[in-house]
């Protein structure tokens, strides 16, 4: 008893200290729940946007097609859009890098002389059936046509640039 009566502080040190320990446990799996609770938020909102502005293009790199991009790049026959026009560009390409490639893509595309009038059509077709902007669909031509370059210039489209 007197081992007790001297060392008090110390014995309620340690039993304030389990204390806390076992009651943080529950704060801890709380703060885990809320945080399970908050990531499944955050794909809520992440889907609701997605909903609200749809893209034909990934924001990674390298800018790759998103499922609605590549239902978009069938419609419109973009693959073999590609390959019927890359082999005419190729010139304006060569040696150029990754970045400079894909850019001359999406300013290729820009340009109104370069579709066909049936080639337009589809493209203005399958934005309104899709609903999203006339530029998203060129966007999948520009990839679609940057692919065509990178392969046949035996180019890796993930190599670093």
């Amino acid at each position: 008893m007197d081992f007790i009566k001297e060392n008090w502080p110390i014995i309620s040190l340690i039993f304030l200290i389990a204390g806390v320990t076992w009651k943080s446990r529950g704060w801890v799996s709380s703060i885990e729940n809320d945080i399970g609770d908050l990531k499944k938020s955050v794909r809520k909102i992440e889907g609701f946007l997605k909903s609200l502005f749809p893209s034909t293009t990934s924001t990674n790199s390298p800018i790759n097609l998103t499922d609605l991009g590549k239902k978009v790049s069938q419609e419109i026959q973009a693959s073999e859009w590609a390959k019927q026009t890359a082999p005419g560009l190729i010139v304006q390409v060569e040696g150029k890098s990754h970045y400079d490639i894909q850019e001359y893509c999406f300013e290729h595309v820009k340009r109104e002389s370069v579709l066909t009038e049936e080639m337009d059509e589809r493209v203005r077709s399958s934005a309104y059936n899709n609903g999203i902007e006339k530029w998203q669909v060129l966007r999948v031509l520009a990839i679609e046509l940057r692919d065509t370059f990178f392969e046949q210039l035996k180019m890796d489209k993930n190599a670093d640039y």
